[in-house]
């Protein structure tokens, strides 16, 4: 499991700073950050609770249970692993779920299994306990800080007196094309585990 102080050298290298004269800790962890937010759309970092309906009032369950604000609910199913077509609302420390659709709807008490995305971590990062991001996709992951360092030294660029204008453009084309490798890199993962139907959980995103 790959620490922070790891993702830091990896960064160095891939921008070519290793005395860490141009790009500062700081600046690498708020790109590791932003790269980390894109990773999870793509690689969601899966985990399921099992809650309760407290009430039914028509389609509407209402579930005295409430997701932290940074976890997305993916996906709704009943106890025999049927996907429910759900919306969900959250009010009052209540998660209000709306069903849709032909499949049987649930009744209170029902117990339903919710799978969540959790924000990605890496160890040390804002001081979190653990790396959630799998070692082999590392390089893709830091290929998506870079992008977001070299965009951030590129605006800083720009405020220096005396800094011609093709510096901070040399810098953002960079970056675009950081990000392309980094996106295409990630949705190539994507397509992989769809056509195979093979859950993250494989590859260690479940927790």
């Amino acid at each position: 499991m790959k620490t922070l102080h790891d993702y830091h050298r990896l960064l160095y290298i891939l921008l070519g700073d290793a005395s860490g004269r141009r790009y500062t800790t700081d600046i690498l962890d708020l790109a590791l950050q932003e790269a980390l937010g894109t990773f999870r759309k793509y690689c969601p970092n899966k985990h399921t609770v099992r809650v309760k309906i407290a009430k039914m009032d028509g389609p509407q369950g209402i579930l005295n249970w409430f997701p932290a604000p940074d976890e997305e609910i993916l996906t709704i199913r009943n106890e025999k692993g049927t996907l429910l077509n759900a919306a969900e609302y959250r009010t009052g420390g209540k998660t209000i779920l709306t069903f849709y659709g032909p499949a049987p709807r649930p009744a209170a008490g029902d117990e339903l299994l919710a799978e969540l995305s959790l924000p990605h971590t890496i160890r040390d990062l804002d001081e979190a306990p653990a790396t959630t991001v799998p070692d082999s996709f590392a390089n893709t992951l830091c290929t998506g800080a870079a992008a977001s360092a070299l965009r951030i030294r590129a605006r800083s660029v720009t405020e220096v007196f005396g800094k011609r204008p093709e510096d901070a453009e040399n810098l953002a084309e960079q970056a675009r094309l950081m990000e392309r490798l980094f996106t295409d890199a990630l949705k190539a993962a994507a397509w992989d585990r769809d056509v195979r139907q093979d859950p993250w959980p494989r590859y260690g995103f479940s927790v």
